[in-house]
């Protein structure tokens, strides 16, 4: 059950001050969601807020998927801006944050995963070629595509090639000491594997990368394949990926989400399954576990490209419950440094970039004394729904920088609920 409550047209400007944002945050919302006792799974929120923003549509070609739509990487920067790579329309694109404005950073054929690291630098993988090029951030700006390419050295000022992984990149991310994992696929032998490169790989030929998963067919029906998607890795160094069982069409009858445990360093080399997805008649672009990310706090979110972005609370490495974050749709994810989710979809004429902003409605700044209104429906998640008895409450606050503001004041709407 959902409660739909309408929080707009209630922010007012009631004091002088500073242009800036200012925020409408549901009270009980602004608390952790997840809590863990000795032997108790941590538990989603039992109330989120969801707000779903469309930055812009690809201006060409789509979002490229590594297996029949499944996954791939893009990344958003600490501005907030979405870096991302179109399949067929050869150009790596920054889609601005906030006015949602387009530039091309590099024409680049094949494009295909990119990720950042922890200071804005690209990392572009090329879907046919197992080369990674970098694309410092120098001054605010990242560096032109000038064709000519080095080895990278790690004080880099200009474009250059950060490692060869010996097979084509379908995803990327780093882990939090620098080291890169990446799902390649080699076109030759039509494998499909997790890759690490550690600092030692990274500006060589090859040297370094160890394959930490390859899918296995075994038990499958005749004919049918296993794919790796997207992969992420959390602070413990845990190893989260989708992976799809593809029918002999390319089409996903079966999907998971999974973790590779560390345990004091080492990698688990089989598998656990976190959630699974069958498709009964599985067709083209039907549903499937396609994208996932995790938070700085270990929320693991994972995306569908029918039935929306879910979230998983992981304390300390003990799993919650799964719960629905947004209604949106998602065949990539991100997220940015406040911890709100970006994500790649089909909207109505071809492949776009949305920012779904988690637990708090971002409101412009008006002139003292101007009701000013949230544009796009919010959406509460509530299981008791807006007829329970007694009726849901929820209590609204304007803030700014994370404290409470002296210069707005907010008041609730009504619950429309379904």
């Amino acid at each position: 059950m959902r409660a739909v409550w309408n929080v707009k047209g209630i922010l007012t400007r009631v004091a002088a001050g500073r242009a800036g944002m200012a925020m409408l945050c549901a009270l009980a919302l602004c608390m952790s969601a997840a809590t863990a006792l000795a032997g108790v799974a941590p538990q989603g929120p039992s109330l989120l807020v969801s707000e779903t923003t469309v930055l812009n549509q690809l201006p060409s070609g789509g979002i490229y998927g590594s297996a029949a739509g499944a996954g791939t990487s893009f990344a958003v920067n600490s501005n907030g801006d979405a870096i991302l790579g179109t399949a067929y329309g050869a150009d790596l694109i920054l889609i601005n944050g906030q006015s949602g404005a387009i530039s091309n950073i590099a024409p680049l054929s094949n494009l295909g995963a990119v990720t950042i690291d922890s200071k804005d630098n690209i990392y572009v993988g090329q879907s046919y070629n197992s080369q990674i090029l970098k694309f410092p951030y120098i001054n605010g700006q990242y560096v032109a595509n000038t064709g000519t390419l080095n080895a990278c050295t790690g004080s880099d000022t200009t474009e250059c090639k950060f490692a060869n992984l010996g097979a084509n990149i379908a995803a990327m991310t780093f882990d939090s000491a620098g080291n890169l994992f990446a799902v390649t696929a080699d076109q030759a032998t039509a494998s499909n594997s997790i890759v690490e490169c550690t600092v030692t790989c990274q500006g060589s030929g090859g040297t370094g990368v160890t394959t930490i998963y390859t899918p296995s067919n075994t038990g499958n029906p005749t004919a049918y394949y296993n794919e790796v998607g997207a992969v992420a890795v959390d602070a413990s160094g845990n190893v989260f990926f989708t992976e799809s069982q593809l029918t002999t069409n390319g089409q996903s009858d079966l999907s998971w989400l999974n973790e590779l445990v560390n345990t004091g360093g080492t990698l688990a080399t089989t598998p656990t399954t976190i959630e699974t997805l069958t498709v009964a008649t599985p067709g083209n672009y039907d549903d499937e576990i396609d994208a996932v990310t995790i938070s700085p706090s270990g929320t693991i979110y994972y995306g569908t490209p029918s039935d929306g972005i879910f979230a998983i609370p992981d304390v300390n490495g003990t799993l919650g419950s799964t719960y629905r974050v947004s209604t949106q749709n998602a065949k990539v994810l991100a997220l940015d440094i406040k911890g709100n989710l970006y994500a790649g979809a089909y909207l109505t004429s071809g492949d776009g970039v949305l920012r779904v902003s988690l637990n708090s409605v971002p409101a412009p700044a008006s002139a003292v004394g101007t009701l000013v209104t949230v544009s796009n429906t919010v959406t509460v998640m509530d299981a008791a729904g807006c007829g329970a008895s007694p009726a849901p409450v929820i209590s609204v606050a304007a803030s700014e920088g994370g404290t409470a503001s002296t210069e707005f004041a907010a008041t609730a709407g009504s619950c429309a609920g379904q």
